[in-house]
């Protein structure tokens, strides 16, 4: 193999890569083939003829990789219950009788799904909250389906109650007219309100509706009877209609403004609230007296026939005075009698308020309805023979059975429609535990095994970004059973983004984690559990999950793990709360886990002692059909999952194939940095201890200055003026004119009539280009060293003594110069002064410290005549001619130093398009040079150039350059992530490191550190320009675009620097300038 170093280098990181990615190191195969094909086989066709390879074959890897994942978990698991929970009644089947027993479930509330099942065997409907009312009057489901299917469960009918609550209003939230009045305000938001009342209840199969606004302004009042009217006709057959109105004043039963007797034409039951008589705002008393309803009664029935009248019956409690707060201003039966046995008080009947009442000796009163109230109530509405009662609220009452067993109650046949279907489990209670924020490589893995070890099932809310770095233990966390979730891509609050990026964050998860395990998640829990817990989010980021087909998934208990409060507090917390049905939040990522992962055998085996059975939410909550989506069962669904996967797959690959780029750029800058900045210092230390020749002194060799010019007419006489100050030993200046259209020449000779004294010779070549011309001249040159010139640029007065005594060596072929830049005087001249002095000149020190000089600059450098015609003068097969020949005397075997005091001010180009030509020009010669020498890359028998030189050269003006948008995007991606501080921190250290490596030059150089104040607009102007032009010469050459010389516009603005000013008289003085009149004489000798 002739490339040895480079095949294992090749092999290195295919292998370093397959080990991280399979699937990216065959991207990175089919795009190294492509990569090769192309600069092998360049031009437009070939191209298009490449790229069609590349999505071809990478489309063929991800299609491969898509088809080897696995499908998991595609049945749905039954919605499970405690068996313990359901309270069986004597006979739950379907009875005739003539008694309504509905009750109340708050449909958030933690232990909503158990009330349910304990007292919906003993009712004949569950009215289950779910529905609000928004701001601009349309209708708003919050889903109560779990209340549904349970109510279903347990053989009773289920209600939609449609509140105009407002969970913002007040400190906890109350029922707000201006709500009910923008849903009431006009026909057309009435109709609109009941047609999406009418599509949930069809679609959720509920069966019935409950309209329970409160507080109405009176001149909305009307409104309900036509909303009512309306949603009548619009509901499906069968359906119940229901109206909970407040109790009229006794002595005024019109006090509610409404037309009762129209209301009760309408709807099929009234239900007034014959509670809260007391609440917390009045003076303490009971919630609702028997003689209280009696009298609400006898004034409903003025109005409402019997068999469509309710009342109400309370199971809760208020507390009014120094310990309200403690206690709650709202509690349940149990929470009474224990806060009356905690004060040592023995809790009365009153037989008259109908509720049992403490008094405190802190002063506090409590008065609460239990199981006997309603019991009562229940009594009253059967000796008035009314429709029924109804209980507010379930989770707060006690077992009803008692009461149901002595009622003619009635209960309609409900069948259990669920598709997954329902199943008791023996237990006190089930319990969820959930790990946020992972996977985790140092913890994720310790619960695996902890959850393995105890049979117990877990629900993983990834993160995206560590599930993208950590796919192996998504896949193990599938594979063992649990079930994986949605916690956004990359971990930001998504009440403070903005809704598009806020719907990307949730999506991209779903993708990644679809793309690692075959299956779209439909849990989620967002950052924070912003949208979970938080009431002030932006009304457009409402139900945002839910409208990407989500299902949000809260918690009930919260250890605080992520604080590390100690194992003993974690488990303490965890294991602690009473509630039936329970999600615990812990962390399996975002930082120090250890202390969750020590308290995770403990919260088990509590939990497991305390009789709760482990599920995942999806078991606990019927809105939940299956924690991922649907199995496609068609060819399109397949076909769109495939896509979904091979695509994710491939953005996985293209990941870490940049991820690898990174690591390597990064590596690469560093080396060159280390390698080039020390050999730098060494070369500036040992140049020195070198003497320069005094003036007058030559050692036997003669200088022959060639400047070759086209269309110079503006810069040629300064040129050429500005050799009449060079000390040293000129014996000719060739101007070698090269098919100008302009008079350069004649410029030329009236310049040289100025300067009697210099040996002129003005060559008229044609048009034959730079090199042609250069070529034609190299025979008639006297002097033994050749210094070219370009036509934009000046010597300084020491350049040829500064360069001489290298030749004194007899295997020196040519010496680089130190080019600066002369037009210095606005921000693009500076800037390009900047990058000479701190870059170029930089790399040629340190290149010349390893004998590698990859370019003897055209604008100043110093040939020996005889290598010049050993390699056969310049080559003109490259647009950069200067580098082509340079690489050949390399090969040659000749050495090439670099002379920092032999320095020439150039013209830059004075606008951003004549630089842009320029530097793409460089470029694209730069690449073409590259390519006619590759046979000499990293062989050892090319020595230094093959292994150092040209690996370098290819890797300083090629690679490095082409590669340097990706670090630009990867910090564009970071600053879009969130990630400012990474970003930052790598632009700080980049900018630290050119501001390092760029004073040491101009402290080198002699310059003035005021350069170091264009830093900034180095970084983020004149980077991204070079980038730019590297990137459209790399274009041109790979498409096989020619690329023309575009000469910039000349404004002779070069100047000799201050320092080196020397009146010509003076120069005339020092120098050996042998008039033209010897020149026959030189030649004879030379």
């Amino acid at each position: 193999m002739r490339r040895p170093l480079s095949a294992v280098a090749l092999l290195l990181v295919l292998g370093v890569v397959a080990r991280a990615d399979v699937v990216a190191a065959g991207v990175l195969v089919v795009g190294l083939v492509a990569l090769w094909f192309v600069l092998r086989h360049r031009g437009r066709r070939r191209v298009w003829l490449t790229a069609v390879g590349v999505v071809t074959g990478v489309t063929l890897v991800a299609v491969i990789a898509a088809l080897a994942v696995p499908v998991f978990r595609a049945g749905h698991d039954p919605l499970l219950v405690a068996a313990d929970q359901a309270t069986q009644s004597q006979d739950l089947s379907h009875r005739h009788g003539t008694f309504e027993l509905n009750g109340y479930v708050i449909s958030d509330n933690n232990d909503a799904a158990a009330a349910v099942d304990q007292q919906a065997p003993n009712l004949s409907s569950v009215s289950a909250t779910g529905a609000l009312v928004n701001p601009n009057g349309t209708f708003e489901y919050m889903s109560a389906q779990n209340a549904l299917v349970h109510a279903h469960f347990g053989g009773a009918r289920a209600q939609l109650v449609v509140q105009n609550y407002d969970p913002n209003l007040g400190q906890s939230g109350d029922f707000s007219p201006a709500l009910a009045g923008a849903a009431l305000a006009s026909p057309a938001s009435r109709q609109a309100f009941v047609d999406d009342i009418a599509a949930v209840v069809t679609r959720d199969r509920w069966d019935g509706v409950v309209i329970d606004f409160e507080l109405l302004n009176r001149p909305d009042q009307p409104g309900l009877l036509d909303l009512l009217s309306r949603l009548r006709t619009a509901l499906p057959s069968g359906s119940r209609l229901t109206v909970a109105l407040p109790v009229p004043q006794a002595d005024n039963p019109t006090s509610l403004g409404y037309d009762l007797a129209a209301v009760a034409r309408v709807v099929d039951v009234v239900q007034l609230m014959t509670y809260d008589q007391s609440d917390p705002t009045s003076s303490p008393g009971p919630i609702g007296s028997l003689t209280w309803i009696e009298d609400a009664v006898t004034s409903a029935l003025s109005f409402v026939p019997a068999d469509k009248l309710q009342i109400g019956a309370a199971s809760y409690g208020y507390a009014w005075g120094p310990s309200a707060t403690r206690i709650g201003q709202s509690f349940s039966p149990a929470q009474g009698r224990a806060a009356a046995a905690a004060a040592h008080v023995t809790p009365s009947w009153d037989a008259v308020g109908n509720g049992w009442t403490a008094h405190l000796p802190d002063g506090t009163v409590l008065w609460w309805s239990d199981t006997r109230s309603i019991a009562n109530v229940v009594d009253l509405a059967l000796r008035s023979h009314l429709e029924g009662a109804a209980v507010w609220e379930l989770s707060t009452a006690e077992p009803l059975g008692s009461i149901a067993a002595k009622i003619p109650l009635d209960r309609v046949s409900v069948s259990n429609w669920l598709a997954r279907g329902m199943q008791s489990v023996q237990g006190r209670g089930l319990v969820a535990l959930t790990f946020d924020d992972g996977p985790d490589p140092a913890w994720t893995p310790q619960i695996l095994g902890i959850l393995k070890a105890n049979g117990v099932p877990g629900t993983f809310f990834d993160v995206g970004m560590n599930a993208e770095a950590n796919p192996a233990l998504v896949q193990q966390e599938i594979a063992q059973g649990n079930v994986v979730a949605n916690h956004t891509y990359s971990h930001l609050d998504l009440t403070a983004l903005p809704l598009w990026r806020a719907k990307l964050e949730i999506g991209a998860d779903n993708w990644v984690l679809q793309g690692i395990t075959g299956r779209e998640p439909t849990l989620f829990r967002s950052p924070y559990g912003a949208l979970e817990f938080t009431d002030s989010q932006s009304a457009t980021h409402q139900n945002l999950a839910s409208s990407l087909g989500m299902q949000p998934v809260g918690w009930d208990v919260d250890p605080l793990d992520w604080a590390r409060p100690g194992v003993q507090e974690i488990v303490r917390a965890a294991a602690s709360s009473s509630a039936v049905d329970q999600v615990i939040l812990l962390h399996d990522g975002g930082g120090d886990r250890s202390q969750t992962v020590a308290a995770i055998p403990y919260i088990i085996a509590q939990m497991h002692a305390r009789g709760y059975v482990f599920v995942t939410p999806d078991q606990l909550d019927a809105s939940i059909v299956a924690p991922y989506q649907p199995a496609a069962t068609t060819f399109w669904g397949n076909a769109r999952n495939m896509v979904l996967i091979a695509t994710y797959k491939l953005w996985r690959s293209a990941h870490e194939v940049t991820t690898w780029a990174l690591v390597v750029i990064g590596l690469l800058s560093l080396l060159r940095l280390l390698v080039s900045f020390p050999l730098a210092v060494v070369h500036r230390r040992r140049s020195r201890k070198t003497v320069r020749r005094s003036p007058g002194t030559d050692e036997g060799h003669t200088v022959t200055v060639l400047i070759p010019a086209h269309n110079e007419q503006a810069t040629i006489a300064t040129t050429m003026a500005a050799l009449a100050r060079v000390r040293g030993p000129l014996v000719q200046v060739i101007v070698a004119e090269n098919g100008s259209t302009d008079v350069t020449a004649a410029t030329a000779r009236d310049e040289a009539a100025r300067h009697p004294h210099i040996a002129w010779d003005i060559r008229e070549c044609g048009p034959v280009g730079k090199a042609g011309a250069l070529n034609a001249c190299l025979s008639d040159v006297v002097g033994d060293v050749v210094v070219l010139l370009d036509a934009d640029t000046v010597l300084d007065p020491d350049f040829v003594t500064a360069v001489l005594p290298h030749f004194d060596a007899p295997g020196v072929g040519a010496v680089a110069g130190n080019v600066k830049v002369g037009n210095r005087h606005l921000l693009l001249g500076r800037l390009q002064a900047f990058e000479y002095i701190s870059s170029l000149a930089l790399d040629r020190r340190a290149q010349a410290q390893l004998g590698v000089v990859s370019v003897v600059p055209g604008a100043a450098g110093a040939f020996r005549r005889d290598a010049l015609v050993r390699v056969g003068g310049w080559p003109s097969r490259t647009l950069t001619e200067d580098a082509d020949l340079t690489v050949e005397l390399l090969a040659a075997g000749w050495k090439i130093p670099y002379e920092s005091g032999a320095i020439s001010w150039t013209e830059a180009p004075a606008t951003v398009r004549e630089l842009l030509q320029q530097r793409r020009r460089w470029s694209y010669g730069t690449t073409q040079v590259t390519e006619l020498h590759r046979h000499r890359m990293m062989l050892r028998s090319s020595g230094r150039l093959g292994l150092i030189g040209l690996p370098w050269l290819t890797l300083s003006q090629v690679i490095l350059p082409a590669l340097g948008p990706v670090v630009d995007l990867f910090l564009v991606w970071l600053v879009l992530n969130g990630d400012w501080a990474i970003a930052a921190s790598m632009l700080a250290l980049a900018i630290a490191i050119d501001a390092a490596v760029a004073t040491w030059a101009l402290r080198s150089d002699g310059e003035s550190l005021r350069f170091l104040l264009l830093l900034p607009a180095a970084r983020f102007l004149w980077r991204p320009l070079m980038l730019f032009a590297v990137a459209g010469g790399l274009r041109s050459w790979i498409l096989g675009r020619a690329v023309g010389w575009n000469q910039a516009t000349r404004h002779n603005t070069a100047a000799i620097g201050a320092s080196s000013e020397t009146s010509l008289s003076e120069s005339r003085a020092a120098n050996t300038l042998r008039p033209r009149e010897a020149l026959t004489t030189a030649r004879a000798g030379g």
